[in-house]
C-alpha cells in the first residue's frame, strides 16, 4: 500500500519561523500533563497550532472519531479559512508541546518570510493523508478496513505503537463494532497473519494475500 513521505524539512522550517511569534498552549508548566488534553479552534478567530513535540489526534466533533494522528513537527489548521467552519478538535498525546498563532498573523509571516513553498508542501501532505485515510476506511468489507488499519498502525512510530492497544486504535478510527474488530483480529491471528502481544501490534504478514 502507498506510503506518503512526510516533508520534514518544510514542517521544520515553518515551525522554526513561526514559533517565535506563537503563544504556548500546552503544557502550561514544564511538568504539565498533556495526554488527553482537548483543544478546540475558534470558528470566528481561526488559529494555527504548531506541534513542537509529541503527537496529537484530530477528532471529529460530531462523534469523537479520530480522523488522523499527527506527529511533531506538524502544523494544524493550515487549511482553515473564513466561513469553512470547524469540524475537529485536537487531543494531545503524552509529552507533547503545542503552540498557537492567529491565522492572519501566520499568513503575514508566511508571505514576509517567503514560506509559500513550505506551506504548499504541508497542505499537500495533509490532503494526501486524508485521501489515503478514505481509501483505508471506505471499504465494503469490515475485514479490509481492519487490515488497512493494521497496515496504518505499523507505519506509525514504534514508540507510539508500543503504547497503543490495537483494538482501541481501530475502534477509535472506524465505525466498526468492538466485537467485529475482535473477531477479525482473532481470525488473522489464527491464520498467522498478525502478531499481537499484550494488545500491542508487533508484526503483520501478507494481510491481503489470495485465499
Amino acid at each position: 500500500m502507498l506510503k506518503i513521505e512526510k516533508p520534514h524539512a518544510a514542517f521544520n522550517r515553518l515551525l522554526n519561523e513561526l514559533l517565535p511569534h506563537a503563544e504556548k498552549v500546552a503544557p502550561r508548566q514544564p511538568s504539565g500533563v498533556t495526554e488527553g488534553l482537548q483543544i478546540k479552534n475558534d470558528p470566528e478567530f481561526f488559529k494555527l497550532f504548531l506541534l513542537d513535540k509529541g503527537s496529537a489526534n484530530l477528532c471529529r466533533l460530531e462523534d469523537g472519531l479520530i480522523i488522523s494522528t499527527v506527529f511533531s513537527p506538524y502544523v494544524i489548521g493550515l487549511s482553515f479559512y473564513p466561513g469553512a467552519g470547524v469540524y475537529y478538535s485536537i487531543e494531545l498525546g503524552a509529552y507533547s508541546s503545542l503552540y498557537q498563532i492567529s491565522r492572519t498573523r501566520a499568513q503575514y509571516l508566511i508571505h514576509k518570510l517567503d514560506l509559500q513553498k513550505e506551506y504548499i508542501s504541508a497542505v499537500s501532505y495533509k490532503m494526501s493523508l486524508l485521501y489515503l485515510r478514505d481509501g483505508r476506511v471506505l471499504k465494503y468489507k469490515s475485514e479490509d478496513i481492519v487490515k488497512n488499519m493494521l497496515i496504518h498502525l505499523m507505519e506509525l512510530p514504534e514508540d507510539f505503537r508500543k503504547n497503543t492497544s490495537v483494538l482501541k486504535f481501530i475502534e477509535q478510527r472506524t465505525t466498526l463494532s468492538r466485537s467485529s474488530i475482535q473477531r477479525i483480529l482473532l481470525n488473522l491471528k489464527d491464520e498467522n497473519r498478525v502478531d499481537i502481544i499484550n494488545s500491542r501490534l508487533v508484526d503483520i504478514r501478507n494481510l491481503f494475500r489470495s485465499e
